[in-house]
């Protein structure tokens, strides 16, 4: 029985993904991105799991990628151009193809990089043992709960913040994360090898600095917390 607990946890977070998709249709990118927050604690909890029960198999794997894809790699990508076409006043299949210039589909086609170099990402996972410990490009769930935090932050018209209501801005923000996706920088594992803080010192640090951010900033601190992340992993070396 052991061994289906983590494929259970997994086959949770696909169902989160496929939750959240159909809130996207409906028009309800809240709860939307709250799948996105769920999926993301199935993920981890699916893979402490099977550590800590060993039982690992080879339909868990090619399972965990398949729900990451759907959770980590459509939604959110469908999430960003569901903003975009809000930000663009787009209401109808009409407005979308008459009197657009080229800038514009530029914006509305790439959060499509989302899933496609999200698919790319976890075929590159998937086939690289080394990554066990030092992930090689931005894991999708980071990439995933940045963007859930971002299309939620969007609407609320946050003081300081009115700079994610820019389309040209989110545009250049998806271009950025999908590239970091498949990009060959090193990206810190938060996969713990024991609980002592030698070898884990990153890994603490990330975690207070995640927990005061959002604590400050509450739903929009995530975004600043994985900018903390994608940083600390581009210049942290040490473990």
């Amino acid at each position: 029985m052991r061994k289906h607990i983590p494929n259970t946890l997994t086959s949770l977070n696909l169902l989160c993904g496929c939750i959240g998709i159909y809130y996207i249709v409906e028009i309800n990118v809240y709860i939307a991105t709250i799948c996105i927050f769920i999926a993301a604690i199935f993920d981890f909890l699916d893979g402490m799991t099977a550590r800590m029960l060993k039982a690992y198999s080879a339909v868990g794997k090619s399972l965990d990628s398949l729900a990451d894809l759907v959770s980590f790699g459509i939604l959110p990508g469908l999430m960003i151009l569901k903003l975009q076409l809000n930000l663009s006043g787009i209401d109808n299949s009409a407005d979308f193809w008459s009197g657009q210039d080229a800038s514009f589909y530029i914006k509305i086609f790439s959060p499509l990089l989302i899933p496609l170099f999200s698919a790319l990402r976890l075929a590159k996972f998937d086939n690289d043992p080394s990554q066990a410990f030092k992930f090689s490009g931005l894991p999708t769930p980071a990439n995933a709960v940045f963007i859930a935090a971002l299309v939620w932050s969007a609407p609320q018209d946050i003081q300081g913040m009115h700079f994610i209501n820019n389309s040209a801005f989110i545009c250049l923000v998806t271009t950025l994360m999908a590239f970091l996706l498949i990009s060959p920088f090193g990206f810190i594992s938060l996969k713990f090898r024991s609980l002592s803080f030698q070898g884990n010192i990153s890994r603490y640090l990330l975690a207070v600095s995640a927990l005061v951010l959002i604590i400050i900033w509450k739903i929009p601190g995530i975004m600043f917390a994985i900018a903390f992340y994608i940083i600390l992993s581009l210049i942290w070396r040490k473990d």
